[in-house]
């Protein structure tokens, strides 16, 4: 897709280790497999839940109750400090690139230069992607994707807005999640 999705990345990394806590307490033990199934008939899902890290956590909450039920309580301790340090890591470590939309519009009858567009981005970014480009009578706009390392510089705007056939320049962080 256009977006990438850390969060669903750090969501099947997690559900593996909770399948393999799960595997583990249930053993070869037909009583607690069949206790698992019962367990899992209980979590009902008749709404679309939206974000995967809430899957995680009612699968989470489902191992530590098997673990605790069926006494191993190692297990679970174990499980619950991993988890939770593996969690935290991943939502406190900074990508290594931050990705950019940057939005120029414009007037028709006034054509942007997008190669100087272009000459003008290069020094402050890593990648460059031409994403949209929109076009009617009186109207047109550019979408760029772009990467940097670390922060974009503000004065990239003042510098973009100073062209020619440029009348506005917006600034988006694209962070690959959705909202709503």
């Amino acid at each position: 897709g256009t977006s990438y999705s850390r969060k669903f990345n750090v969501s099947l990394l997690t559900l593996a280790i909770l399948t393999g806590t799960v595997m583990t307490v249930i053993g070869n033990n037909i009583v607690l497999s069949l206790g698992m199934v019962g367990a899992l008939s209980i979590v009902r899902f008749r709404t679309a839940i939206k974000d995967s890290r809430d899957t995680v956590f009612i699968f989470w909450a489902i191992a530590e109750g098997l673990s605790v039920g069926s006494q191993n309580f190692k297990l679970a301790l174990i499980t619950t400090l991993f988890i939770a340090l593996f969690l935290g890591l991943t939502t406190y470590i900074p990508t290594i690139w931050t990705k950019y939309l940057i939005v120029i519009s414009g007037e028709s009858e006034k054509h942007m230069n997008l190669s100087e567009i272009r000459k003008r981005l290069k020094p402050h970014v890593v990648d460059i992607k031409l994403r949209t480009a929109n076009t009617n009578s009186e109207h047109e706009e550019v979408i760029f994707e772009v990467r940097t390392k670390g922060e974009l510089d503000l004065s990239i705007i003042n510098q973009l807005s100073e062209l020619e056939g440029v009348d506005s320049v917006n600034w988006i962080v694209e962070s690959g999640e959705t909202l709503g």
